[in-house]
């Protein structure tokens, strides 16, 4: 912010594929669609509670 260095969210995820059953591309798909599903909660599962 106005650059200056703040504080802010981090969750790292790590997770492994098996490249027989999986390749890097579909791999990075799943990675793309699961960040944006909790970047955007409310879009991919409906409005929050409380």
């Amino acid at each position: 912010e106005e650059g200056r260095v703040v504080p802010g969210h981090v969750m790292n995820i790590n997770a492994s594929f098996d490249h027989r059953f999986l390749d890097g591309y579909h791999a990075g798909v799943i990675a793309s669609t699961l960040r944006e599903m909790l970047e955007h909660p409310e879009e991919s599962f409906g409005p929050l509670p409380g």
